[in-house]
């Protein structure tokens, strides 16, 4: 006992160094509380990815608050990913109970762009998914519902694994800019399309945007998070990247682009 439950070839080797005194070392017995103290949570087998074409599994999560709000306003953003393609997308929320709204707003975007219909969707046990009015509107609309287990969030792996890629993008590209947390939404956003256009080994080293549209990712677009923008684009009005400078001599950067 005073060795702290040492194990018994380790108080061998003290016994042959004659380092426990008088004392000999036998066979030890069964250890109940060795057995407790080493017990721990079993890992989750990976997921194997068998859906066979879009939209037939989806999978949400919501994450948030912010301790900084959005330039918005925004405090959480809800998350949303095909199974089969990996594509992704965000929408900024200031209130938790507003994930039911862009559900609906995204479901008839989607079915609309491929002409099929959501089949299963999971998410964890979230009040803003488990909601009577989102329950009965997954009933009428045929959609199959799937929840994680309370406090199980490996149950939810492809949602939750996505969110924090798209955190940790959201750090690099505001350190990298020089910008502060409150634009952490166009940061997030920007993420998010750069997720959907970099290859994927769950998707044979395709893009998301090139397995969801059978198109290849557009990259001409692309503009470096925060680069200084030069004045004379900064008044043309067929731009679709978005500019901000909040003090009078400070150089205007680009932060974000219409995605």
């Amino acid at each position: 006992m005073r060795l702290g439950h040492m194990s018994e070839r380790g108080m061998m080797v003290l016994s042959k160094q004659k380092l426990l005194r008088d004392h000999t070392v036998k066979e030890l017995k069964f250890c109940e509380h060795c057995v407790l103290g080493k017990h721990h949570r079993i890992k989750f087998p990976k997921a194997q990815h068998t859906t066979k074409s879009t939209l037939d599994y989806v999978h949400s999560n919501c994450w948030g608050p912010s301790r900084v709000p959005s330039l918005g306003g925004g405090r959480y953003f809800l998350s949303i990913i095909d199974d089969y393609s990996r594509m992704t997308w965000i929408f900024i929320m200031k209130h938790k109970n507003q994930a039911f709204k862009y559900f609906k707003e995204w479901k008839i975007l989607v079915e609309n762009q491929t002409g099929k219909r959501i089949k299963r969707l999971r998410t964890d046990n979230g009040l803003e998914f488990c909601s009577a009015e989102f329950n009965d509107y997954c009933k009428k609309e045929g959609i199959v519902r799937q929840y994680t287990v309370r406090n199980t969030p490996q149950q939810n792996g492809v949602a939750e694994r996505m969110n924090r890629t798209l955190l940790e993008k959201r750090r690099y590209l505001l350190s990298n800019a020089g910008l502060t947390k409150s634009f952490w939404a166009e940061a997030v956003n920007t993420a998010c399309y750069l997720v959907n256009g970099s290859p994927s080994t769950i998707i044979g080293c395709k893009t998301p945007t090139e397995v969801w549209s059978t198109k290849p990712a557009n990259y001409s677009i692309l503009r470096i998070f925060g680069c200084h923008v030069v004045r004379a684009a900064r008044r043309s009005s067929k731009s679709k990247s978005i500019f901000r400078s909040f003090k009078k001599y400070q150089k205007c950067k680009l932060f974000a682009f219409e995605i």
